[in-house]
């Protein structure tokens, strides 16, 4: 559900570009991140989605106005994004109670290859990560656990419980 709210707040601010529509945007990528790890793939997809919504009108304005119609955009594009960032980082931080944010990412104990591989780029490892540090930890351990293919436990449907083989017609019967 979060993910669906946030969908459609991205597509409400790509048309109006409301200050409301912007930050229930942003609040609603922000819940879906406490939702759903999986969520997080939205923040660059959403961002596509808003520059690819606005290509036909950037094309017309460069074209009426040149260099300058594409650096104001651009300007635009960044702010809307800080403040969208700030917004779901900060939203990440309370529901996480400020559980130690800013943690250098070198103290951390990953184990999925993603996570170890940009811990060992030196440039990274004193890189003080904004999220609090369960929230990261617990990315790190979903996509280890999806990598290893473990952690698939008991499926559960009407009143049941099936350990490896799941439910024929599961997705359309939940």
């Amino acid at each position: 559900g979060t993910i669906l709210f946030a969908c459609y707040w991205a597509w409400k601010f790509a048309n109006t570009r409301s200050l409301y529509d912007g930050m229930s945007s942003a609040f609603m990528l922000g819940f879906s991140q406490l939702a759903k790890y999986t969520s997080i793939v939205l923040l660059p997809l959403l961002l596509l989605a808003l520059v690819l919504h606005d290509l036909p009108a950037q094309i017309s304005a460069y074209k009426e106005k040149g260099y300058a119609a594409i650096a104001r955009y651009l300007g635009q594009l960044i702010l809307y994004t800080a403040a969208g960032g700030i917004a779901i980082f900060l939203l990440i931080n309370v529901g996480f109670l400020f559980n130690r944010p800013l943690v250098a990412l070198h103290k951390y104990d990953f184990e999925s290859g993603f996570f170890t591989s940009i811990q060992n780029i030196k440039i990274f490892q004193n890189f003080h990560v904004p999220v609090p540090y369960p929230y990261l930890q617990g990315l790190d351990r979903v996509m280890f656990k999806e990598r290893i293919n473990a952690g698939n436990g008991a499926n559960y449907l009407l009143g049941h419980l099936s350990a490896k083989q799941g439910f024929p017609g599961y997705y359309f019967i939940a």
